[in-house]
């Protein structure tokens, strides 16, 4: 798998592609190599393979967030899903801000709060669990 990772980042997509597969079918748990291998049919744009290499490695390893992104990305790349219609402004308001825009959209503000609560919520949860065995 690294020499795939490697050629990827040589921009050498066919011996990447070719070696994540092989990495894959030696190793059917690996939800890395799928993972890479998505990436390397994003870079290469190539949506519906970068779907197919993300959902397989979701099958592998389905609480990794970056696996639901990157999932979500191609899909959304391929038309496949969208913003909800009658959000516009909403969501004008959230990709508008800017440290310098001189205000902060009450949503944006409930999010950082959300996710803040969120990310604490987890850690704590981790700590208990590691702690508890």
């Amino acid at each position: 798998m690294n020499k795939g990772v490697g050629e990827a980042s040589q921009k050498l997509y066919d011996s990447a592609i070719r070696d994540l597969k092989q990495a894959a079918l030696i190793d059917p748990s690996n939800a890395a190599a799928s993972y890479n291998l998505g990436i390397v049919f994003k870079d290469e744009r190539k949506w519906p393979d970068a779907s197919d290499a993300f959902s397989s490695a979701l099958k592998l390893d389905p609480d990794n967030p970056a696996l639901h992104y990157e999932l979500g990305n191609a899909l959304y790349e391929q038309g496949k899903i969208s913003h909800t219609l009658g959000l516009d402004k909403l969501e004008d308001e959230m990709t508008s801000y800017t440290v310098d825009s001189g205000f902060s959209p009450d949503r944006l503000d409930a999010l950082v709060h959300c996710l803040t609560e969120l990310m604490l919520v987890s850690r704590v949860r981790a700590v208990f669990h590691s702690s508890a065995a």
